[in-house]
């Protein structure tokens, strides 16, 4: 790759649609994004990002094209799993480029083994790109690299060098407005934004990627810290994340391994977007069927000879789906009773904990009573998104792992290791 000098005012491509084929824009998916349906986030022109969770949104190819157009800017979000990895080098110190390219050359030595791919940002920042030859767990790709960069000397830090997958940020996908692929070495544009976007294309097509491998014997719960001693890492898995969930998760990520599982794997992932996203029969079809294209990995025999046959029996499984039979709720329907936060805040005073942790269980009560279902325990289940968390208390997770830990909430049967938005079951309420 040679590298010219090109502004770095090069913004929305005057380019047609037709340009961004359908193969281009699939490796481009393939490449960067964990999954066909993710949370992700838009950060329009001059605006601040915006996180979408709702499960009938997400990255389309009108959305990536238009990320690339420079229409607006696209990131998805971290998942369970990851394809790669991205050091996020910025100069937010205002330290100068020279130290920027020092960092750069310090990345490069701690991952000698691979060649990366590299890709200005909107604000003169460097993303560099390691790609896995398949998905490894994004808590232990984190691990390998933070221990590979402690030996380097580089310090984690936000606005100086961060790491993703990050379980609390979007990544801003490459190639968007005023962003270009650079150089591995000189960190300089190859070309305009489109000649970025054909020879990031070409890069993927031809597989000339030198790809980043974490070893298998390397062990996540022991990283190096900053002073250079070794610490403990919490697993990534605890027992409270449901098995099928966990099992939901390696379908969306890694899609069919075996021969004979197609059946099997449509039937659990039309009960999961029915019954624990919420989606409408159609969108439910057209999910299925976008996944078993691009996941069966040559394992499915009928689709191999009959495509629209798999489709038709897609379309039978999801109209054969019975909401009746989902577990622990009888009856799905709204809760009429109401209680308003002052009032839950006062139930909350008579019960011994901290001050962030009666707060925290006086929102949930309130939001549980309003939004929630009643179980045939007796409990109320409600999804909460993190950012309404993030709203009532920006340090939120003491205090809900406190409310868990003493049993007044539980984590309900929908919690999984997707996305920002969980499930919980509010055990201690007013009405009781």
């Amino acid at each position: 790759m040679k590298s010219r000098s090109v502004s770095y005012t090069d913004n929305h491509l005057p380019i047609d649609d037709f340009r961004f084929s359908s193969e281009l824009i699939k490796r481009f998916r393939a490449a960067f994004f964990a999954a066909y349906r993710s949370p992700f986030g838009i950060q329009r022109i001059d605006r601040p990002w915006i996180t979408e969770t709702r499960p009938d949104r997400y990255l389309t190819d009108v959305k990536t094209i238009k990320h690339l157009r420079g229409d607006y800017y696209i990131g998805p979000a971290s998942r369970s799993m990851t394809k790669g990895l991205t050091i996020d080098l910025d100069d937010h110190d205002g330290q100068g480029r020279k130290c920027l390219l020092e960092r750069a050359e310090a990345v490069r030595n701690a991952f000698p083994e691979a060649v990366p791919l590299c890709f200005s940002t909107p604000r003169r920042g460097t993303h560099i790109d390691y790609l896995f030859p398949s998905p490894v767990w994004s808590k232990k790709a984190r691990a390998f690299a933070e221990n590979r960069l402690a030996k380097m000397g580089l310090q984690v830090k936000p606005g100086h060098v961060e790491i993703f997958p990050h379980g609390k940020k979007i990544l801003r996908a490459p190639l968007g407005r005023n962003c270009f692929m650079l150089h591995p070495d000189t960190l300089e544009p190859i070309g305009s934004r489109w000649e970025s976007i054909e020879e990031l294309d070409r890069v993927l097509k031809c597989d000339e990627v030198v790809r980043l491998e974490v070893p298998p014997e390397f062990d996540s719960d022991l990283v190096l810290s900053r002073t250079g001693s070794v610490r403990h890492q919490r697993r990534y898995n605890d027992n409270n994340i449901s098995p099928f969930m966990w099992e939901i998760d390696m379908l969306l990520v890694f899609g069919l391994q075996t021969k004979g599982t197609r059946n099997t794997a449509l039937l659990k992932l039309s009960w999961y977007y029915q019954a624990v996203e919420g989606l409408d029969a159609e969108t439910t079809v057209r999910t299925l069927i976008r996944w078993v294209d691009q996941k069966n990995n040559g394992h499915s025999r009928h689709y191999n000879a009959n495509p629209a046959g798999v489709y038709s029996h897609i379309r039978q499984l999801v109209d054969r789906f019975d909401s009746s039979k989902i577990a622990s709720r009888d009856v799905v329907r709204r809760n009429e009773t109401r209680v308003s936060f002052d009032v839950a805040r006062r139930f909350t005073q008579e019960l011994a904990m901290t001050d962030s942790s009666r707060d925290l269980l006086a929102h949930l009560i309130e939001y549980a009573l309003k939004r929630g279902m009643k179980n045939r325990f007796g409990c109320y289940e409600v999804r909460v998104p993190s950012r309404t968390l993030q709203d009532w208390n920006r340090e939120y997770g003491p205090a809900l792992r406190n409310l868990i830990r003493k049993g007044h909430i539980a984590k309900a049967r929908g919690y999984s290791t997707l996305g920002f938005s969980q499930e919980y079951e509010i055990r201690t309420f007013p009405c009781n």
